[in-house]
């Protein structure tokens, strides 16, 4: 029920969270454009959220499945008009994470021992899906009191028409996106079985959990790069494109690198034995760590400020139309390899057509000599994990001990070698502390 809930939330936010984050960092250095533009998306995402809920309502009588659990599908209508009044665009606007990360640590962490005082048997699922519901809400209702202070609805300036395209178009490429990266596992579903579809699903779970690191972090940097570009700041705008970009190398390739080796071991200790079966999916869909990182830069922190929704729009087209080409033809001979094969290739697509919008508007190329030189950096760690993988040692202790000489090897070639000047600005920051 949860899934069917998230899709209602998608349509109803459609591109809000992205236009929202980056006009009010644009708008908050002016009081009355702040309240401005917080009004209209605000106006705009009330009347999408009533609409979703609507057809919510009248899919939950009339489709008999989901009237069968009508009792969930009344505590998932909470969650989706909770999710509206999270207004989370407004504090990543105003670059408000300290508040953002201190709210969410509380509230999740009176979740979770929720969840473990109330929630006893399988049985409790409604439960469960309702406490869920009820975080949602919570965080909702926090954040609405505490918008108070920066913003107030100011209904006499409400412009439609400048937020309704951009919302749409980004709404578009977001629900594209979801589509091509689920569609996946629907076709796997309907050309396979259910041991394929959870071969696929745990590699992809496993995947996901190192993705949204620096999902975070590409995040976290639309409002400053939003606010760059509106100040006219290019080269600075640029440098930070740069800066990150040496982070994702810093952190993608040795990830990439582990995982190829230790992906059995991976899958043994998260998912337990009998799910050898996603080892290969796991293999194949690691280097989407470097390749999904460097597009959300692309996409994310370069043409979202600039404001090319179009062209964003082409690229969840692009993405779309060669998952279903590749799906077709890979997916019945391969199948669940044949899935993460598929998702490679379409995010590869996506990221070489965002290149190009960024070549042509901002003369960003594709940093080849840096990833190539990066590459080499990590051929003796790729050594060095292979001998350790010799070592007939029990695969909890092999894996702690690549994971050691993993984090040793990069430590010393970002701060010694490469002299990574964001890792090493971290890395004084983090000492300083440690001193006082």
């Amino acid at each position: 029920m949860d899934s069917i809930v998230n899709y209602f939330c998608i349509f109803s936010m459609l591109g809000i969270n992205v236009v929202g984050v980056r006009e009010i960092a644009k708008a908050k250095q002016d009081k009355n454009e702040l309240n401005s533009c917080f009004s209209s998306i605000f106006t705009i995402n009330t009347i999408l959220t009533s609409i979703a809920l609507l057809v919510y309502i009248i899919c939950s009588y009339s489709i008999p499945k989901l009237h069968d659990h009508i009792e969930l599908m009344w505590i998932g209508a909470i969650k989706l008009c909770f999710n509206y009044l999270l207004v989370e665009w407004l504090f990543k606007g105003l670059e408000e994470f300290k508040f953002i990360t201190s709210r969410t640590l509380i509230i999740k962490t009176i979740y979770v021992v929720s969840v473990f005082i109330f929630v006893k048997n399988p049985s409790d699922y409604g439960l469960f899906f309702f406490l869920t519901s009820m975080n949602i809400a919570l965080n909702a209702v926090v954040n609405c009191l505490y918008a108070r202070r920066y913003i107030s609805i100011v209904l006499n300036k409400i412009d439609f028409k400048r937020y309704l395209s951009p919302i749409f178009i980004l709404g578009i490429y977001a629900i594209l996106t979801n589509m091509y990266t689920t569609f996946n596992v629907a076709f796997l579903g309907f050309q396979t079985d259910e041991t394929e579809v959870g071969y696929y699903s745990t590699a992809y779970k496993i995947f996901a959990i190192s993705l949204s690191i620096f999902s975070a972090l590409t995040g976290v940097m639309l409002p400053r790069m939003s606010s760059l570009i509106a100040e006219n700041r290019v080269e600075e705008y640029k440098a930070l494109l740069n800066k990150t970009t040496d982070f994702l190398l810093a952190i993608s390739l040795p990830a990439i690198i582990f995982v190829i080796f230790y992906a059995a071991d991976i899958i043994l200790v998260i998912s337990g034995k009998g799910y050898e079966g996603a080892i290969v999916p796991l293999q194949i869909m690691i280097p989407l760590l470097f390749i999904i990182g460097y597009e959300q830069i692309l996409v994310i922190q370069g043409l979202m400020p600039l404001k090319k929704d179009n062209s964003i729009l082409v690229n969840s087209i692009v993405g779309a139309v060669v998952s279903v080409v590749c799906n077709l033809a890979i997916v019945p001979i391969l199948k669940c390899s044949g899935s993460a094969i598929v998702w490679l290739i379409s995010e590869l697509s996506v990221l070489l057509i965002a290149q190009f919008f960024m070549k042509k508007y901002m003369d960003i190329a594709f940093p080849i000599k840096k990833v190539v030189l990066n590459v080499l950096y990590m051929t003796p760690l790729a050594l060095i994990l292979y001998l350790i993988r010799c070592i007939p040692l029990n695969y909890v202790i092999d894996m702690v001990l690549a994971i050691v000489m993993t984090g040793g090897y990069v430590m010393i070639l970002q701060l010694c070698i490469i002299k990574n000047p964001s890792l090493m600005q971290v890395y004084r920051q983090a000492v300083n502390k440690l001193r006082h």
